[in-house]
């Protein structure tokens, strides 16, 4: 793990002038470019588990990919899992992220020596001005520049009076940090991005209703879906759907036209998708396809759940640390 630390040079040369974002960054590029070249070489020998050549032959072969003098491989970087991983009908049962729409492994965790985990980074938030915009976008880069594993939030603890970080009595922005969480998790395996989720004209996240669902209120034009017609991409758009559920709506109305009640016997929470979907062009719920509604009915079934009002005795009862 490299950890960033902070979301912008700016804030990290205000509040660590001993750290700089090159610092920083150029170890991140060199496991990048290590695990590439481990990657590639392996690649080139898909069925070779413990057979590699001796250490220093190993070495020149991956010296030599990085430096580019090597061949580079085509067709073996892309696996027969991720040419396929958006196959309708696919066989579930596991880990329900492998069904989602993240690129899948080229190379086996088990095949690879070095950083076999990947790497990952630490962002605290709410020490320093950047909006969740911001923080996404950033986000989204590192993912797409050093295929990070992934990225961590930390929610910033106001314990020591600094003209730099917010006052001592400050609420630590939990809330927040859950959400970024979340956001973050659609970014890796939903396909959405971080202009998607926030925007420069409406930069924070939401905190009283997931992304998810904020992303579906901001754009209610797209819904109902068609259960019977939308494709794997759509449904994963749908509150209340997940990797799972969406592999069964599609491989089951491979076989019949699928009603509500159907989709209840998939284990579909319908409480929060039959808002968002139709069967054969018929929409079930009583509430109107209208966002305000949607929203507040959203937030009125979350205060009330018994999770909530667990945590929320939990937190009074608690005894301050500071």
């Amino acid at each position: 793990s490299v950890n960033l630390e902070l979301p912008s040079a700016r804030s990290l040369t205000a509040l660590c002038p001993d750290k700089d974002k090159g610092q920083i960054v150029r170890p991140m590029e060199q496991i990048f470019r290590e695990r590439t070249a481990e990657e590639q070489l392996l690649a080139q020998a898909p069925k070779r588990r413990k057979g590699l050549p001796p250490r220093d032959a190993q070495n020149a072969d991956l010296l030599a990919l990085a430096t580019g003098t090597a061949r580079q491989p085509t067709s073996a970087l892309h696996s027969k899992s991720e040419r396929s991983f958006e196959r309708e009908g696919t066989e579930l049962g596991g880990w329900g992220a492998r069904y989602t729409l993240r690129r899948h492994a080229r190379v086996a965790t088990s095949r690879r020596s070095f950083a076999p985990a990947g790497q990952s980074t630490q962002l605290i938030i709410g020490a320093t001005p950047e909006n969740d915009n911001q923080i996404l976008k950033l986000s989204s880069a590192l993912y797409e520049q050093f295929d990070l594993k992934r990225i961590f939030f930390s929610a910033y603890i106001p314990v020591m009076a600094d003209d730099r970080l917010p006052a001592t009595g400050t609420p630590v922005p939990l809330r927040r940090e859950h959400r970024l969480y979340q956001a973050d998790w659609l970014m890796r395996y939903y396909a959405f991005s971080a202009n998607e989720l926030t925007n420069p004209q409406e930069p924070w996240l939401d905190l009283d209703v997931d992304p998810k669902l904020a992303w579906a209120l901001r754009n209610i034009d797209l819904f109902p879906v068609e259960v019977m017609e939308a494709t794997l991409q759509q449904l994963l758009r749908v509150p209340g759907i997940g990797p799972v559920g969406a592999r069964r709506i599609l491989a089951a109305r491979k076989t019949r036209r699928l009603d509500f009640d159907d989709l209840r016997r998939l284990h579909i929470v319908l409480k929060r998708a039959a808002p968002f979907l139709s069967c054969n062009g018929k929409r079930q719920s009583s509430l109107p396809l209208d966002a305000g509604v949607l929203r507040q009915e959203a937030i009125r079934d979350a205060t009330s759940s018994s999770y909530i009002r667990t945590r929320r005795s939990y937190e009074q009862s608690q005894l301050p640390l500071f």
